[in-house]
């Protein structure tokens, strides 16, 4: 079995002021002959057992930590010493825009803002002006190979490449990256959404998992006439959302969830897909019959009155917030897929694979004075021994390999040198995830394969859960093998907008958002007749869905090239 291992790939770059020297000079040099490379970031804290330890202690050897001092090691065999300016966390957006608009950010070779510190619209009007130099220059210039290779030959380093890319085609900065796989670390694929049944439920009342439209409504309205909660009253019902299409049973007519979504790289709305009609009619079909909790479940999960949700697959949390009656089974959600119509085939909305949060900057200052001293960084943060590093530590140290090569993060231990351990026992390194060096992890889905899924339901009886959770995991294996087409989440997969694009955005959505919804929301209940189904669609295209799809669609391609 694969290892399942986190692999934190980290790359930085900073912005800097024009008009400095000239970019890319040979940067400080200690004693010892290592080029300083100087960054301005986070302040990066963990609080564990009430023991506050900072990344400014590492830095300063308040606090020891083999951590830190093997990263030392590891960057001086490179020839690169970091010089850090630690500003606290609640602190760092200010100072940022100080430095900013004095034009003092050019004291630094890389900068990291902090975490959603900057905007879109503040990024692209820094690349604007000039005032960011281009990483993918930076890296043709003075990559010695490493992260050359990885940013142009790689699935991972191309897809983040084209992910943080502007209209000119250059990228300028990275941020948080999370790299999800299935079996092959190279298979990147993301968790999946579905509709989810309460297979207790079912199992009480003797029936099967439903398998067409007319089962899963007979299960629902059975689970009501015949109380499966036991509490006296008819209020089981699902929690199925009725103003928007996030909702587990829309997918099984063929819709993509949300007002605007991807199929096969392509962007497509619900509203001008073929099933809609069909969906809108069982929808308005469960509503009369009073079997959808129209509030949302906010409430009603914990009351056990929840018999359908829209929810991850894997996710165990509903379960743990209901209360049943004495002497009933333990409950448990099971993934639903139906198909809605004959001639449909059912979707799945899965997450991106790699998922690159904008959120997170970092970059390289236009007047970086020692732009090559970063990108030598650079070629040493895109490899596995930083990934492992980084993301789970020192092995035999704060984690090993069980049999299998599965990671185990050796245990919690207050009193462990640097609070080493509880640290990457429950977070990345200090330097990472909105710290000084971006965040880069990958992980082995919880289906890696049988072996691992076999492990997963043990763990999850171990924990009370039922036997029936296999089926959880079960679940996700057929979803991986691909039996169904996945959704894809567009608004993950777009590369940035331009100006104009980003104007006519927000133009375009909060009136079309408005009225998407309150058109959904009335045709379900019943409150506007499907006779004008042309008179609705000329109204979506008047308030611009068909201009907001050409949109995504031309940043959904530049992102996933």
């Amino acid at each position: 079995m694969k290892r399942m291992v986190f692999v934190l790939l980290g790359l930085l770059m900073v912005f800097l002021f024009a008009g400095c020297k000239k970019p890319g000079a040979t940067g400080r040099q200690t004693q010892d002959g290592l080029t300083v490379v100087k960054i301005f970031g986070a302040d990066r804290q963990y609080t564990i057992d009430g023991k506050a330890v900072k990344l400014s202690d590492w830095y300063t050897g308040k606090v020891p930590s083999r951590l830190w001092d093997q990263l030392q090691t590891d960057l001086a065999e490179r020839g690169i010493k970091l010089e850090l300016d630690l500003i606290q966390e609640d602190q760092i957006g200010m100072v940022f825009q100080t430095l900013l608009v004095s034009g003092k950010l050019n004291d630094y070779d890389l900068v990291s803002p902090g975490w959603r510190n900057t905007d879109e619209r503040t990024r692209l009007s820094m690349v604007q002006q000039g005032r960011i130099y281009s990483l993918n220059k930076a890296i043709d210039t003075y990559s010695a190979g490493p992260a050359k290779d990885f940013y142009y030959n790689t699935l991972l380093g191309k897809t983040t490449f084209a992910r943080t890319s502007v209209e000119d085609g250059n990228t300028y900065w990275l941020g948080y990256t999370n790299i999800n796989y299935y079996k092959d670390p190279e298979n990147y694929v993301g968790g999946p959404i579905s509709g989810n049944i309460r297979k207790d439920w079912l199992d009480a009342l003797r029936l099967p998992m439903p398998k067409t439209l007319d089962e899963f409504y007979n299960a629902l309205a059975a689970f009501q006439t015949r109380d499966v909660n036991g509490n006296g009253i008819k209020d089981e019902a699902a929690s199925i959302s009725i103003s928007n299409f996030n909702t587990g049973v829309a997918e099984w007519f063929g819709l993509v969830t949300g007002m605007i979504a991807a199929i096969d790289n392509k962007v497509v709305s619900p509203w001008y897909q073929p099933h809609i009609k069909d969906y809108l009619a069982f929808m308005n079909k469960l509503y009369k019959a009073g079997l959808i909790i129209v509030a949302g479940e906010g409430g009603d999960m914990a009351a056990n009155r929840v018999s359908f949700v829209w929810d991850w697959d894997i996710a165990t949390w509903n379960e743990a917030a209901i209360s049943v009656q004495p002497g009933a089974a333990k409950p448990y959600f099971v993934p639903l897929i139906i198909q809605g119509t004959p001639d449909t085939k059912p979707i799945v909305w899965i997450s991106p694979g790699i998922n690159v949060n904008q959120e997170h900057m970092h970059f390289i200052p236009a007047g970086s004075k020692n732009v090559a001293g970063v990108v030598k960084l650079l070629d040493y943060l895109v490899t596995e021994e930083y990934g492992t590093l980084s993301g789970l530590g020192i092995e035999g140290y704060t984690f090993r390999y069980d049999g299998e090569g599965n990671v185990e993060r050796i245990g919690h231990n207050s009193n462990t040198v640097g609070l080493d351990n509880d640290i990457m026992l429950l977070h990345p390194a200090l330097w990472t995830d909105n710290g000084v060096l971006p965040m880069w992890v990958r992980t082995a889905q919880p289906a890696d394969n049988d072996p691992h899924v076999e492990k997963w339901a043990a763990n999850q009886l171990a924990l009370g859960a039922p036997d029936g959770y296999r089926l959880k995991a079960e679940a996700l294996v057929s979803i991986y093998e691909k039996t169904y087409p996945y959704m894809q989440n567009h608004e993950a997969m777009m590369a940035l907008p331009t100006f104009a694009q980003m104007d006519r955005i927000n133009a375009i959505r909060p009136d079309l958002e408005t009225y998407s919804s309150e058109l959904l929301t009335a045709l379900i209940l019943g409150e506007k007749s499907m006779t004008n189904w042309d008179s609705y669609m000329a109204d979506l295209k008047r308030l611009g869905l068909d201009e907001l799809m050409g949109i995504y669609q031309t940043r959904f391609d530049r992102g996933t090239k």
